[in-house]
């Protein structure tokens, strides 16, 4: 989840528990963006958005959060613009409070 001022995902804890992690993204010697900070590998995480539109900005979250070990168990997102297909860039499980399919 992208609060404007920082990044953070939920960490599963088991038994239904999440716990919220702030992780610290950033480019080094200007390559392309990396977690440099408060995710551990193996840790389970969810990631947490507003809003899912086209994908783009889930997914490469997914993909930073793995490429630094994490093991992601799912997406959600407050709205889904569903109409536009985002949720199948991503590979794991998708939920959503309130859709939009049109």
């Amino acid at each position: 989840m992208n609060t404007g001022q920082r990044s953070i995902v939920f960490v599963d804890l088991g038994a239904g528990r999440l716990q919220p992690q702030e992780v610290e993204t950033g480019r080094v010697a200007g390559e392309s963006p990396e977690v440099l900070g408060g995710v551990e590998p193996g840790q389970r995480v969810v990631v947490l958005d507003d809003l899912l539109a086209t994908g783009g900005t889930m997914a490469a979250a997914v993909d930073l959060l793995e490429q630094a070990g994490a093991q992601v168990q799912a997406t959600a997102c407050i709205i889904e613009l569903a109409f536009l297909g985002g949720r199948d860039k991503l590979q794991v499980p998708t939920h959503s409070l309130i859709s939009y399919e049109a």
